[in-house]
């Protein structure tokens, strides 16, 4: 996967990115000790914002939860999935892209 060129053909502006840093053709469990809350945000020019993170941080039993929220408002994202692997993560990084445009 190369989320960081997906996101790059999005027009996002990444502002924290230790997402794609990461071996993905790792499990989980073996990056686990990297996999924390606060793993990528890209904001975007409508004032929509992508957050990936992993929760609860360092939990081999978490997952990645990717949000996309609009106007700064956490409390009701336009999209939210949670997965438990690279694949997975992927997939979701894709749905979420269609929000953001």
């Amino acid at each position: 996967m190369n989320l960081k060129s997906l996101l790059i053909q999005s027009k996002s502006n990444i502002t924290f990115d230790i997402l794609t840093q990461l071996d993905f053709t790792l499990s989980t469990k073996d990056v686990i000790d990297e996999l924390k809350e606060d793993l990528l945000q890209a904001a975007f020019d409508n004032q929509i914002i992508l957050d990936i993170g992993w929760y609860p941080e360092f939990d081999i039993n978490g997952h990645f939860s990717v949000q996309v929220i609009a106007n700064y408002n956490w409390e009701a994202p336009l999209y939210k999935e949670n997965c438990k692997s690279f694949t997975c993560l992927e997939t979701a990084v894709i749905s979420a892209l269609r929000y953001c445009q």
